[in-house]
C-alpha cells in the first residue's frame, strides 16, 4: 500500500515536472517572438524616420513642413495678440518658476483657441500633461 501511495507521488512529481518543462519552454518562446517583433517595430520606425526626411528633402515635403511651421505659429501669434510687455515678462517667470518634475500646461489648449495668457495657464505632472492632450474637458483623477 504505501509503495503505491508512494509511486503515485512520485509519478504525480514526473507529471509536474514536465508540465513545468513544457509551460516554460512555451514562455521562451514567446519571450524570443517578442524580442523580434520589438527589433521590428523598431526598424519600421526608423525607416519610417528616413522616409520622412527623404520627403522633406523634395520639394513637396519642404513646402508642406514650411506650411505646417507657418500654421503653427500663426495659431500661437493669435493665441498671444493682445499681450503687453509685462504680461509677457509675467508669463516668463511662470515658465521659469515651474517646480522640478511638472510641465506649464494650457487649461484651454491653444490649439483649442485658448489664449496665452497668465489666467490660462497651470502646473501638470509630465503624465498629466500628456494625458490631457488637446481635450477641453479634462477632468484629473487621482489614483
Amino acid at each position: 500500500m504505501l509503495k503505491e501511495g508512494r509511486l503515485n507521488r512520485k509519478d504525480d512529481l514526473n507529471e509536474f515536472i514536465l508540465r513545468c518543462q513544457s509551460e516554460l519552454k512555451e514562455a521562451l518562446e514567446e519571450q524570443e517572438k517578442r524580442k523580434i517583433n520589438a527589433s521590428k517595430k523598431h526598424n519600421d520606425r526608423a525607416e519610417s524616420k528616413i522616409g520622412r526626411k527623404k520627403y522633406e528633402l523634395t520639394e513637396k515635403g519642404y513646402f508642406a513642413r514650411s506650411r505646417a511651421t507657418f500654421n503653427r505659429r500663426t495659431r500661437f501669434e493669435k493665441a498671444c495678440e493682445g499681450l503687453t510687455w509685462e504680461e509677457r515678462k509675467e508669463i516668463g517667470r511662470f515658465y521659469k518658476n515651474c517646480p522640478k518634475g511638472y510641465e506649464v500646461d494650457h487649461i484651454i489648449p491653444i490649439a483649442r483657441g485658448g489664449k496665452h495668457c497668465l489666467s490660462n495657464l497651470q502646473y501638470l505632472t509630465r503624465e498629466e500633461n500628456l494625458r490631457k492632450g488637446a481635450t477641453l474637458n479634462y477632468i484629473y483623477e487621482k489614483n
